[in-house]
């Protein structure tokens, strides 16, 4: 489909005004906006000379025409959409009620398909809305395989079993009704530097560089007005206790060390 509205000319006018430039032009994908975007730059002077132009324009738009290409071949494969799904069940303290609305394949075996549009590996911080949302599928009955498509290579949630999903939500559930009262000793993208880090006996070591800010790195505290709040430096939030153990390392078991446990990783162009 190709040509113009006065829906578009109004909109772009409007978007304009808002930014405060001499024109705006909305196109109806990322993909396209750089088709159209890295011409201009190559004929204002933006990109190197000829003969590089044209290396300087692949390197641009290949990032995102190879993860569209693997997304919409898994797409092919996972068959038809399904009809949307209701959902209701306990989250320890909460009741959840929702609905499944971007399923495919056959009910016994379902595809969830996300196209991410930054970089996911080890970086499960990203995944914790998605992680929410297959437990509650799974917990529902829904044996759910999610598959985030990104530009560095495809994550994969199989299905859990109902129990264990289940089991997963209720600590969720529980937590965010303990948080309500207290702010817990847990920062999610830290907890998750110190499971990767214990893989290598040095968790506090990573965790702690990932929680405070250091040379050319912001860390997680700075970025979150909360967290600064609540605890001063990364031995502030370690220092308080869960039984034997930091309340820190618990939380981290109960929250997010089942998603690190659970994720597949396939690199661009691996079979799913």
């Amino acid at each position: 489909v190709t040509g113009s509205h006065p829906f578009y000319v109004r909109l772009e006018a409007a978007l304009a005004r808002f930014e405060g430039t001499e024109a705006a032009i909305v196109f109806g994908s990322g993909y396209l906006a750089n088709l159209g975007i890295v011409p201009a730059l190559a004929g204002s002077g933006d990109l190197p000379l000829a003969p590089f132009t044209e290396g300087s324009r692949d390197s641009l738009l290949m990032p995102l025409s190879q993860p569209l290409e693997q997304y919409f071949a898994l797409l092919a494969e996972c068959g038809e959409q399904q009809a949307q799904q209701e959902i209701r069940l306990q989250a320890g303290p909460l009741l959840i009620e929702d609905w499944l609305t971007d399923l495919r394949g056959s009910s016994a075996n379902p595809q969830r398909l996300v196209l991410h549009t930054g970089r996911l590996k080890d970086r499960f911080d990203k995944v914790t809305r998605e992680w929410a949302l297959h437990l509650a599928a799974c917990a529902a009955g829904h044996p759910l395989t999610t598959h985030l498509q990104a530009q560095d290579g495809r994550l994969t949630l199989p299905p859990l079993g109902r129990d264990a999903a289940q089991e997963h939500l209720d600590h969720i559930g529980h937590a965010w009704r303990q948080a309500l009262c207290e702010p817990l000793p847990i920062a999610c993208a830290t907890a998750f530097a110190w499971l990767k880090g214990e893989e290598k006996d040095n968790g506090e070591y990573e965790a702690r560089k990932q929680f405070e800010s250091g040379f050319m790195h912001i860390g997680e505290q700075e970025k979150e007005p909360a967290l600064a709040r609540a605890w001063t430096d990364f031995d502030a939030l370690l220092a308080p206790r869960h039984g034997d153990v930091s309340a820190f390392e618990y939380w981290t078991g109960q929250l997010y060390a089942p998603l690190y446990a659970h994720t597949q990783w396939h690199q661009p162009g691996e079979p799913a």
